[in-house]
Formats: C-alpha cells, structure tokens, sequence
C-alpha cells in the first residue's frame, strides 16, 4: 500500500512540474517606454496588423473611385482559390494508407498454423496388446495405504477399459485368484474324501486328508470366509477331526481340536448330527470349560506395521498395530496381508478370563520378489531414461510396460493430503521410460488420477518401438513477446491494488491537464494585456 501511494505521489509531482516548466518556457514580457505610449504595445502581432487598416481603406474607397470596382472584383477570384485549397485535406484523408495493418493478423494466423503438426495422431493400436501392470510407490515406513490403493484402483479402471492394452492388477499377479479357488477346491475335495474315510472307519486315511484339508483352508482363510457357507467347511473339519482322535482314544486331542471349534463358531454344542453318543460328556465338559473362560483382550502386530487384519475371517477395521480387541479362549486364526508381502494366517492363543494376549507376526516377502528391483529404481528412474532394474522387474512379473507412480504428500504423515502425482510408463521392450506426466492433484484424487491414466498412454506407441518426441518449434519472438505482455498484464489486473493505481494515475492526468489549461488561460491573458502609462 505504501508503494501503491508512493507512486501516485511521484506521478502527481511529475505532472506539477511538466505544467510548470510548459509555463515557463515563453520568456518574460518587457516593454520600452517608447512603446508603453503606442495603442498596440505589447502586443506581438502589432507588426502584422498594419494591412488591415489599407484593406479597410480600400473598402471606403471603393464607393468613390472606378478603378477601385477592379481590386474588389480580383478579391474574390484570389480568396476563393485558397477555399479550393481544403478539397486536398480528403486527399490527405488517405489515412486508409493503416489498410495494410489488418494483413497482420494474416502473418499471426500463419505463425498460429505452425505449431498444428506437432500434434500427431494417435498410433495405430499394436497386434497383440501389450500386458501392462501398475504400482504406487508409498512413502517410506508408511503404515496406511488408502491414498495409493485409492490411485491404483482409479488408474487400474481406465487401463482395463483400454483396448489396446492387457492390464493386470498387481496385486493379482502376486497373488492369482485361481491359486486360491484351485487350492480351495482340493482341500474341499479333501474333506469330502475324509468324510467318507470316516464313515469306514479308516481312522489313518481320514485323519491324513483332514491336515490337508485344514492346512488349505488355513492359508486362504480370507478367501474362504468370502464364499457363501463362509468358514463353515473349516469348522466342520475340526469337528471330523475331534471325532477321529476321539475314537483314535487320543481325548486330549479330541479336546484340543473342540478348542478350535469354539473358537471359529462359538454357536456349536454337542449334538449327535455333529458328534457320536460316546463323545457327549466329553463334549459338555468342553463346551463348559469355553463358557467359564470367556474372551480375553488381543493385541495384533506385525513386522512390518501397517498390514490389513482377519481374525478368524472377519476384516478388522484397523491396520497393525491394531486397537485391543475381544477374542475368544483358544487358538485364533489371524490373517495378515499388506502391501509388497505375502500374506499369511497363522493361530494364536488367548487365555480368556479378561486377560490380554499379544499376536505379533513377521511377515515376509513373496518368492522371488519382483518388487525388490522396483524399489531400487525408485531413487534412480528421475537420473536416467533406463535403469536397468526395471527390466528384471518386467520379466519378473511377466509384464511388457509397467507403469509406476510416485506421490508428493503436504506433510510427512500417513494421512497427509497427496499434492503431487508423478507417474512413469517404462517398456521393457524398448528398455527405457517412454513417458513421464507430473499432475497437481486439485479436488478429488481418483478424478485426477483417472486423468493422469489417459494422459501417460496418450499418443504413445505401445509396440516396442522407441520414437523420440517431436519437439515444439520454438515461438518467434513477437510471440514471446506478446505472451508475456498478456501474462503480465493479467498478473496486474488480479492485483489487489490494480484499481487504486488506475485511479491514481487518472487522477494525476485530470490534475495535469487542469494546471496545465490553467497556466494556458493566465498566459492567453498576459498576451491580450495591454499596458497603459507606465514610468
């Protein structure tokens, strides 16, 4: 405010001084006593106003002499001449000579049509589609992966809609689906196959099919419980189980493997659909036992942290280190799974009666790793176009492009708003990154992050073959210039105090001009004073 109001001052002061020195410029009136007694003293054009009178003299005269009718009627003829005279102002009107200004616009609209090639058309979609797969790298001992999972699931959608691409999620060549619905099925077969072993009584062969049957519905518990019956084909093996050690005579084992069944469905009692009539004292005392003990508190961690939570097949809210829950007396089965490691259930054991029990489990990385290559890109793929880590990842995933993102949050917090998405498309082929895409994150992130798909594959060749980018020809200068002059000019007009330099200076001109046809007028007035006497 204080420049906004220096400024104005000096532009005042300025048009002060111009109208002072204007007034100043015509040297001082002086006048000799000689002249003082003259009717036209003072007077510059007293020189000049002497034909006038002889004019005057001429028109008096011509009443009395005959020969003065002939300077009237040359008057005329010699005045009128110089009235023809304004007829070649029009011909100075030929002020169109500016026409040749609008061919101007003619060279912009030229310049304008350079830069149209450029732009190249889309590349024709390759035989065989490349597969594609996608990561977001998280920030460094983060715990909580909402905002990546969030921008790999909204890229993911505009990469699987692509037709000219095979995209695979990640996390699904990690760890395929049909592995688990394979493995599922076998140790649903098994547990048939056990069943019916039972009903033999082939105790050896039953209880041999039932481990295999536990260990595969152990492993993909969180597959499991999503299907329709749920968990229920792993209770019902521990339950076959019981039986078998029961009539084995094993009845600690019996009890152990009713522990288990407790604590997957606390519901169950003896009933002699499920168990023999020999079993049914064993069974209450079990069932008694569960009762008294009640549930204990649970604490659930993992090395690393931040890995989603199952107990016994129902998602947990929390991530780990998770809050203190309730869990039932007996081996609990807890599921791990985070991101870049291979998920894992394992059983832990909670006393009950209101004490806590801690899980804690080390989870470790999946076979062969493909990610490691990719993290040790991670500090190198902005220095060079090929880091060569990034090859044996493609061909560790089986992939032809891979795609990654890097996230700029505000803070250094988990749940920090992500600012900045940078991604980079990488061709194993070509063995280099063929595009790179900085996008500011403004409003929701899976808008932009759907954005930023389209954009990284947009005019790409996905065959393999590496083309540099065709460069922008270079703006000439009148361009630059003039770009320039609009950014200024737009930065000054969003300026807060745009209007009160405006005012400023509009009212530095109005004061100007005031003074200065004041100073006029006083000096118009000098000039017709005239002087009379004087010493």
């Amino acid at each position: 405010m204080k420049c906004v109001r220096l400024g104005v001052g000096v532009t005042l002061a300025v048009a002060l001084v111009t109208a002072s020195s204007w007034a100043q410029e015509r040297p001082a009136m002086e006048f000799s006593p000689e002249e003082v007694s003259h009717a036209d003293a003072g007077s510059e054009e007293a020189a000049p106003a002497q034909p006038p009178p002889q004019q005057e003299e001429d028109k008096e005269s011509a009443p009395i002499t005959r020969g003065a009718a002939k300077p009237a009627a040359a008057r005329p003829a010699t005045t009128k001449p110089a009235a023809v005279a304004p007829p070649p102002k029009p011909v100075a009107a030929a002020k169109p000579a500016p026409a040749p200004k609008p061919e101007k616009p003619k060279k912009a609209r030229v310049v304008k049509a350079a830069p149209a090639p450029p732009p190249a058309a889309e590349p024709p979609p390759p035989a065989v589609p490349p597969h594609v797969t996608l990561h977001v790298w998280e920030p460094e001992k983060a715990t909580r992966f909402d905002a990546e999972e969030a921008i790999e699931g909204a890229m993911g959608e505009v990469l699987a809609a692509d037709t000219r691409l095979r995209f695979s999620p990640l996390g699904t060549i990690l760890s395929p689906p049909d592995v688990a619905d394979k493995a599922l099925a076998e140790a649903d077969r098994a547990l048939a196959e056990a069943k019916a072993a039972y009903g033999e009584m082939d105790l050896d062969k039953a209880k041999g099919l039932l481990e295999t049957a536990l260990k595969g519905f152990q492993k993909y518990l969180p597959e499991l419980a999503t299907r329709a019956d749920g968990i229920a084909p792993m209770r019902d093996g521990f339950i076959l189980l019981a039986n078998v050690r029961f009539f084995e005579g094993n009845a600690d084992g019996a009890r152990d493997a009713l522990r288990y069944v407790f604590a997957l469905d606390g519901s169950v009692r003896w009933k002699k659909e499920l168990f023999p009539q020999q079993m049914k004292k064993l069974v209450v005392e079990a069932r008694l036992l569960y009762e008294t003990l009640g549930t204990g508190r649970l604490v659930i961690d993992s090395d690393p942290q931040g890995a989603g939570v199952w107990l016994n097949g129902s998602k947990l809210p929390d991530h780990t280190p998770a809050q203190p829950i309730d869990a039932p007396n007996g081996p609990n089965f807890i599921s791990y799974a985070r991101r870049g490691w291979a998920p894992m259930t394992q059983a832990f054991s909670v006393a009950g009666g209101g004490e806590e029990s801690r899980a804690l489990a080390t989870l470790s990385r999946p076979p062969h790793n493909p990610l490691a290559p990719i993290d040790r890109a991670r500090a190198a793929i902005d220095d060079s176009p090929m880091p060569p880590t990034l090859k044996e990842a493609c061909a560790g995933l089986g992939v032809d492009m891979l795609v990654l993102v890097r996230t700029a949050r505000a803070g250094e917090r988990d749940d920090a708003e992500v600012e900045i998405l940078t991604a980079y498309l990488y061709d194993a082929r070509a063995g280099r990154v063929i595009n790179r895409l900085e996008m500011k994150v403004e409003g929701d992130l899976g808008a932009t992050a759907r954005v930023l798909a389209r954009d990284l594959f947009h005019g790409v060749r996905l065959d393999g073959v590496w083309e540099a980018p065709r460069l922008a020809p270079k703006p000439k200068w009148h361009q630059r210039l003039w770009s320039d002059v609009k950014y200024d000019w737009g930065r000054f007009h969003d300026w807060k105090g745009f209007w009160w330099v405006v005012g400023g200076v509009g009212a530095a001109v109005v004061v100007g001009t005031v003074v200065g046809a004041t100073v006029s007028h006083q000096r118009s007035i000098a000039a017709d004073t005239v002087l009379l006497g004087g010493n």
